[in-house]
């Protein structure tokens, strides 16, 4: 897959998880994908449904987790988020194929900038700079791929 069709599986999750359809983030997470937190005493989920048991906290404390900013390579996602119970935060989301299989949060934009530009570095040229459709309001920055050269996608819906 290339990082076009990764940032559009992360849409699909982000819109899914806003909708609290959790048939379909079932579809896009592995049974066994963890969430490790930056923290190394902090809270790390283990398999689905850890994480799903997190996303269900916060929701039903009426949390809301506010997107500001993607980038993608072919196997893996930065994102960049705020909320009430945690502030801001970095997050790496591992892609295998069409699944989620690993988040990994970082105590800065530089440590989870090394992370994505490991060894699944996006190649060079253009890079998918997408601006967020209005379906979205809730991610207030541009969309950006890893790749070195931005251009401009015409607004409208990603899938």
């Amino acid at each position: 897959m290339d990082a076009q069709g990764t940032m559009r599986l992360m849409f699909d999750t982000m819109d899914a998880y806003d909708r609290a359809d959790f048939d379909r983030l079932a579809e896009l997470y592995a049974e066994d994908a963890q969430w490790r937190n930056a923290d190394p005493n902090g809270p790390n989920c283990r398999n689905r449904d850890d994480i799903f048991a997190m996303f269900r906290q916060r929701r039903n404390a009426g949390i809301r987790i506010q997107f500001d900013e993607l980038r993608s390579s072919p196997s893996q996602v930065l994102v960049t988020a705020r909320a009430a119970d945690f502030g801001a935060a970095v997050s790496v989301f591992g892609f295998q194929g069409r699944r989620i299989v690993s988040v990994k949060d970082y105590p800065s934009m530089a440590a989870a900038e090394a992370a994505l530009a490991g060894p699944h570095q996006a190649p060079a040229g253009r890079a998918v700079v997408a601006p967020v459709a209005t379906r979205f309001a809730w991610l207030r920055r541009t969309v950006v791929s890893a790749a070195t050269t931005p251009r401009r996608r015409p607004a409208g819906r990603y899938r």
